[in-house]
């Protein structure tokens, strides 16, 4: 896998060629992260992905459901095949 990196605001990265991206294990941690922080409907090609945050975050006694929707977005990576802890 290879993936552009971002800096540290979370912009993409230019301007060195090829060693603005990222490959093997450090593309798929980066697009775990990516994917985590994403928030559900609002991705204009990917309206279902994301995570639903201001319901989550927003309403008392939903860590379980917390939990489940972060396990669910790392499963699905690409690269990802199991998680050793969380």
């Amino acid at each position: 896998m290879i993936i552009r990196g971002l800096d540290s605001n979370g912009d993409w990265q230019f301007g060195l060629g090829l060693q603005n991206y990222l490959r093997d294990q450090n593309a798929v941690s980066l697009n775990i992260k990516t994917r985590l922080l994403s928030f559900f409907n609002n991705c204009f090609f990917d309206l279902e992905s994301g995570i639903d945050w201001f319901l989550l975050l927003g309403t008392r006694n939903t860590e379980t459901e917390l939990k489940l929707q972060c396990r669910s977005v790392i499963l699905q990576s690409y690269g990802v095949i199991k998680i050793n802890s969380f």
